[in-house]
């Protein structure tokens, strides 16, 4: 296939969605709800046969983009603020994919069904004015392909990753003392993966940051 050109690629979205307050301030809620269509996907492969190697821009004939997307916060007594953010995504390509291939039952890279997020900060005041400040989170992501064209060993499972971190804050927020832990599962996860088709069809896959111990202090001017 004549890989040297590619078509422009054009995309129509909808989206509709509402933001909610209640109980005087203390929860807020945000949903919405959309849908997008791509005609010419563009997308980034590895073609060749081992000898010319090329990594040209391709089009798929059509790539359609439906989901929902959530998120609360809540303040349910002074100290403690709760928040969460749930995605729900769709996605599909068209007949007519990359190559001229029917791609219908394929899914578009590093797109997972289901995404969630929950974090919880518990701030304790002190007698000088500062404050003390306990947070975690716990994030879900699910199953996705890491390939354009859904190689089966460049895929993620379902995965969570929680952090934690304690904070002090002056009083006024000028000065911040932070320490936490990412990934504190120590969590093996991979977040991007390529196929070199081109040379050899090698599989190369990224992975996440393992458990890290970080430190911080900022200052405000």
């Amino acid at each position: 296939a004549d890989v040297s050109t590619f078509d422009p690629e054009t995309v129509w979205t909808a989206e509709i969605g509402a933001k909610t307050i209640m109980a005087d301030g203390r929860v807020r809620a945000n949903y919405a709800l959309f849908y997008s269509q791509y005609d010419d996907f563009q997308a980034r492969v590895s073609v060749g046969d081992g000898i010319d190697f090329r990594f040209p821009v391709l089009n798929a004939a059509e790539l359609k983009i439906k989901g929902a997307e959530f998120e609360l916060s809540w303040l349910p007594i002074d100290p403690l603020a709760l928040s969460t953010q749930i995605g729900y995504l769709d996605s599909k390509y068209g007949a007519g994919g990359f190559f001229g291939s029917d791609f219908v039952e394929d899914e578009p890279a590093f797109s997972p069904k289901w995404t969630a997020r929950f974090a919880g900060t518990w701030t304790q005041g002190l007698a000088n004015g500062s404050d003390l400040m306990f947070t975690a989170s716990a994030s879900f992501r699910d199953a996705m392909w890491l390939s354009v064209e859904n190689v089966p060993a460049l895929t993620e499972s379902d995965y969570w990753v929680a952090d934690a971190m304690i904070s002090w804050v002056s009083e006024g927020g000028k000065w911040t003392v932070s320490g936490g832990v990412k990934n504190l599962t120590d969590e093996v996860y991979r977040v991007e993966g390529q196929e070199f088709r081109s040379v050899g069809g090698i599989l190369t896959a990224y992975y996440g940051h393992p458990r890290t111990y970080t430190i911080g202090v900022d200052y405000r001017f």
